[in-house]
């Protein structure tokens, strides 16, 4: 069924019973579903890429990890949730190093990367604290999965700067060329197999990516050239 939305420039949009819900850059708004018309507004932290409603509520989250939820009259928000570090944890020495070399050698600190294979998300949790990346690491294994998002959420750092998913290393289904630098935390273990490397060369971007591998004494470094 076809509705009119007066406003453009609209980002993301849901439609709840007879309202539409629009999220831009800074600000979402409710709109009439009939004509369009703008019913109420608030303003967000960042762009809106998330809708949500349910319960007679609005969710909303955008780019900067923020999560909102708006219910009944109220055109703010109810409470704020900020994400902090519930415990200290302690950084390894030796994944410390692995770190430090990786950032050292790639020059990449900003942007998206992938460690492929995170085990326990020991390397995604250095490399998180030393640069401005955001981080998502993969891995085929559960319990690596929750051991990696428990380490991270104690940190403060999962939503935020890190995710963690369960994945296929050799078929991820995460989109091409989206990585500005991968690394892999299985590979300081045991090599890739053939599979895995053509799947991380997959997701790697092109001008400039950068895939750092292997034994931590002996770190190899890929950077991709043009398509």
């Amino acid at each position: 069924e076809e509705f009119a939305v007066k406003q453009s420039g609209g980002i993301e949009a849901i439609v709840a019973g007879d309202k539409v819900a629009i999220g831009y850059t800074n600000r979402v708004a409710l709109n009439r579903r009939s004509n369009g018309t703008q019913l109420w507004e608030a303003d967000v932290s960042g762009v809106v890429y998330g809708l949500a409603a349910a319960d007679e509520r609005l969710f909303v989250s955008t780019d900067k990890g923020v999560v909102y939820c708006f219910g009944g009259e109220s055109k703010s928000m109810q409470r704020r949730v900020e994400a902090r570090p519930s415990e200290r944890v302690e950084s390894q020495p030796q994944i410390s190093i692995v770190a430090e070399e990786i950032i050292r050698h790639s020059g990449i600190e900003e942007g998206y990367a992938l460690d492929f294979g995170c085990g326990d998300g020991t390397l995604a949790l250095e490399l998180a604290r030393r640069t401005k990346l955001f981080i998502y690491g993969i891995d085929p294994d559960s319990e690596n999965v929750l051991k990696a998002r428990q380490r991270l959420e104690a940190a403060g750092l999962y939503g935020s700067r890190v995710m963690i998913l369960r994945a296929d290393l050799a078929d991820s289904k995460l989109p091409k060329y989206f990585a500005n630098l991968i690394v892999s935390s299985k590979s300081l273990r045991e090599n890739l197999s053939s599979a895995e490397t053509k799947e991380a060369n997959r997701l790697l971007r092109p001008y400039g990516g950068v895939l750092v591998h292997g034994p931590a004494e002996k770190l190899a470094l890929v950077r991709r050239g043009v398509l």
